[in-house]
């Protein structure tokens, strides 16, 4: 068994809840609280 599943047998073990997400699952109008600045930049949200 590898790393992964021993962790998420540990996990399942524990009572904690397992959630799979891909990014299909989202939706286009949520809002990004994260982004990515320009290089030797802080990035900071516009809300």
């Amino acid at each position: 068994m590898g790393v992964f599943q021993t962790i998420i047998k540990m996990y399942e073990h524990q009572g904690r809840s397992i959630v799979y997400i891909d990014e299909s699952g989202f939706a286009h109008d949520t809002p990004r609280t994260q982004g990515y600045p320009v290089r030797g930049l802080i990035g900071y949200p516009s809300l």
